[in-house]
């Protein structure tokens, strides 16, 4: 079945609707906000890909820093990416559903690589929590001159793996632009540069871990389209006992990448009021069980887990302060990927966590477009069942845009 897309579609539906957007207000603006308060102006890793220029084109000469004119222009990005935050098939690992927490830029060994903002070195060369050479960086949120992190709310780092050559040491101050080494390979010898950026909370303010990665798209300056840049098909939707069930395909073009959250409402059609979503309630513990909203920042931050002196593996056990509701799936060693990597019992490309099945297809930077497969299984729907229940999904990218189709709605 399928349905046209509409972008910043505007539905008719009394109150519910002003509900509705008070609550992806609550539930994403602190997200959003993050881009406010990082460096406005930050560099592309691989400077606009300045080395692939001619000196005559960039006037860069090797060995340079990144050019000023280069530094926050959305015309000098490091388009294109062979992979982006969120789902993908892993190819190093027989296509296994994998959550990516960065993104990848295909680039040959020895591309020089610099720093994205001013910064403070924390990881520089090998290190054991990483298996190729990396460069992790410490941020300070703009306008703040104290390196307190506890101080200013949590500081930002950003993180540059499968380094072949690193020109700088720990503890040293980096300035925005500046070369820090050169780009190398990972262990299944595909040439590329992973980048990610990670935030931290106020709670754990120095914390750099995987479940404080962000959608690098979210900070770094690129051509974003102001509307019809992602494709909603709905491709079915039934009725499962007392639920309704909803697979959508969605679309996004290789140039732009940018996914931040998709969710799925459901009105009904004689009233026109949203129906609520228990999922949408955070549980005591700050956490969201089946969620019809699907936001890749914040389910990365709450089902990836940590092990440090500050926020211990035990903590998200049974009992344990931050107590997750599918602790029984732990294992007795930290296992940081336990929940977001999980797999279909039925295929392994497919991630089954949470109450949504996520199907994407394989793509790399010679890929047209980048396509997925959600479905959401836990929809509560109209109480004349499905053929009362409109059907809304929302998409968003990184920089607030929102695409929408919709599906069996007579109140448009």
């Amino acid at each position: 079945m399928r349905i046209n897309f509409h972008t910043e579609q505007r539905i008719k539906v009394n109150n519910s609707r002003i509900q509705s957007i008070i609550f992806l207000v609550i539930f994403i603006l602190p997200l959003g906000s993050i881009a406010n308060t990082f460096d406005g102006n930050p560099s592309w890793p691989l400077c606009g890909r300045v080395s692939e220029k001619t000196q005559e084109e960039s006037g860069w000469k090797a060995g340079d820093n990144c050019p000023m004119e280069r530094i926050g222009s959305p015309l000098h990005s490091d388009f294109p990416l062979s992979s982006t935050f969120g789902a993908r098939q892993l190819v190093s690992d027989s296509y296994r559903y994998d959550f990516h927490r960065g993104i990848d830029i295909p680039t040959p060994t020895g591309t020089p690589i610099f720093a994205i903002a001013d910064g403070i070195v924390k990881k520089a060369g090998a290190n054991r929590g990483y298996s190729d050479p990396v460069i992790v960086l410490r941020h300070f949120p703009e306008g703040y001159t104290s390196t307190n992190c506890r101080k200013i709310g949590g500081c930002y780092h950003s993180l540059y793996l499968h380094m072949s050559v690193v020109n700088i040491s720990e503890n040293t101050v980096v300035k925005k632009g500046d070369l820090i080494g050169y780009s190398g390979a990972s262990g299944s010898g595909f040439e590329h540069l992973h980048f990610e950026v990670r935030k931290a909370q106020s709670d754990d303010p120095y914390s750099s871990w995987q479940r404080d990665a962000i959608h690098p798209l979210s900070l770094l300056p690129y051509a974003n389209k102001s509307e019809n840049n992602m494709s909603i098909v709905v491709e079915e939707a039934s009725q499962m006992a007392t639920q309704l069930q909803v697979t959508v395909i969605l679309s996004i073009p290789m140039s732009e990448l940018d996914l931040s959250s998709i969710e799925a409402k459901i009105y009904d059609n004689q009233t026109g009021d949203l129906i609520s979503q228990p999922g949408n309630t955070a549980n005591s513990g700050g956490l969201h069980i089946a969620p019809t909203l699907y936001n890749l920042t914040v389910a990365n931050r709450e089902y990836t887990h940590k092990n440090s002196s500050s926020v211990t593996w035990g903590s998200f056990g049974s009992g344990g302060e931050r107590e997750c509701p599918y602790h029984a799936e732990h294992k007795i060693s930290y296992e940081a990927n336990i929940h977001m990597d999980k797999a279909s019992e039925y295929n392994h490309q497919v991630g089954s966590f949470n109450g949504l099945l996520i199907a994407p297809n394989h793509y790399n930077a010679n890929s047209n477009e980048y396509l997925t497969r959600y479905t959401f299984s836990h929809l509560i729907g109209a109480s004349g069942g499905i053929g009362e229940s409109c059907i809304i999904i929302e998409a968003t990218d990184v920089q607030g845009t929102v695409s929408t189709a919709t599906h069996n709605c007579t109140n448009e």
